[in-house]
């Protein structure tokens, strides 16, 4: 397999902070470009990119560019203009484009029917038909949080629990699509959904953290990584979840993923960002060998599996039937 060329390592070298940067192992004959919506040091980010790595690392040469969506959404449309910039001189065989923003900022303004770059999506919370995919050059995996058998789980740790409220920050474009998500099955939870409040500041989260505890009996809390206070300090997902635990103190919380459960959150059924990455790569490999992308339908997510917090029992005094933590991964707060 070929090696990068050496005026390309120094071009990704010479770019600045965020710019696109390759893979350490990717030294293949393909070459594809990954656009991601957040930043490096992202849980879910990090998932997704060991993912695709998983599937593409000894195949192809990937070069991955950062919107930086969650610490700087202002500025994402202006860093999506420099990703078609290295787009059009990279001049990729293949285009990922990970989460709503990507979307958003970079595939529909630049690529969706205007490229000849196949172009595979993954973790996009909205409906895929929202963006007008599929598209000509466009198929992907659509990201679905496991909320009906969290609240599920949480009903048999605690069936004193009735009532939810639901808690993602507001600027951020995936909360859209799991609220839509959520709008669309939630007759089937085995809680009623008293409301769904999206914070766009720290100070707005923590206010309606208070407000949710005084409507419902449990609150769920996701994508806040990065959301900023009056003085612009970003925050971490851990920070705020760690923050609305202490609001919330005997009154549970439920998360998606499984770095959320590690900062409070009493239970979660999780989604998988390694399988987005993963079955993303695998479309990209379908489509170099051959495939049109007219034949590869739009996937999902189907992986969970039951993360419970063994802090977040204990200071619940919940002690369940052994039978509930069977197959579950069990967390603590110091994890």
């Amino acid at each position: 397999m070929r090696r990068l060329p050496y005026f390309f390592i120094l071009l990704v070298l010479a770019l600045a902070l965020n710019s696109p940067h390759a893979a350490d192992s990717s030294q293949g004959v393909c070459r594809v470009m990954v656009v991601m919506s957040y930043h490096d040091e992202y849980v879910w980010q990090k998932e997704v990119r060991q993912g695709i790595e998983q599937v593409l690392a000894k195949k192809c040469e990937l070069v991955y560019f950062n919107l930086n969506a969650r610490n700087d959404p202002k500025n994402s449309p202006e860093r999506a203009k420099e990703a078609f910039e290295f787009f059009r001189r990279y001049r990729p065989d293949a285009v990922i484009a990970a989460d709503d923003a990507a979307q958003i900022h970079f595939v529909l303004p630049f690529l969706k029917e205007k490229a000849e770059t196949p172009v595979v999506f993954i973790g996009v919370n909205h409906d895929a038909s929202a963006y007008g995919y599929p598209a000509a050059n466009v198929t992907g995996v659509v990201e679905r949080f496991h909320v009906r058998e969290t609240l599920a789980l949480l009903k048999q740790l605690m069936p004193r629990v009735r009532t939810v409220g639901f808690l993602h920050r507001g600027d951020e474009p995936s909360t859209q699509g799991t609220y839509a998500q959520i709008r669309a099955e939630l007759n089937t939870y085995p809680v009623k959904v008293v409301g769904f409040w999206e914070p766009k500041t720290h100070e707005e989260t923590l206010a309606m953290a208070r407000e949710i505890r005084r409507r419902a009996d449990a609150v769920h809390v996701e994508q806040m990584e990065g959301i900023k206070d009056k003085n612009g300090r970003s925050y971490s997902n851990k920070e705020i979840i760690s923050e609305i635990a202490a609001i919330w103190k005997d009154g549970p919380l439920v998360c998606g993923q499984l770095s959320s459960a590690r900062y409070g959150c009493l239970c979660t059924v999780v989604e998988s960002g390694v399988e987005q990455g993963m079955t993303g790569a695998k479309m990209v490999l379908q489509i170099l060998g051959g495939t049109p992308v007219s034949k590869i339908p739009i996937a999902r997510n189907h992986t969970g599996f039951k993360v419970i917090n063994v802090s977040a029992m204990k200071k619940l005094g919940i002690a369940p039937e052994p039978v509930l933590l069977r197959g579950a991964r069990l967390v603590t707060d110091e994890d």
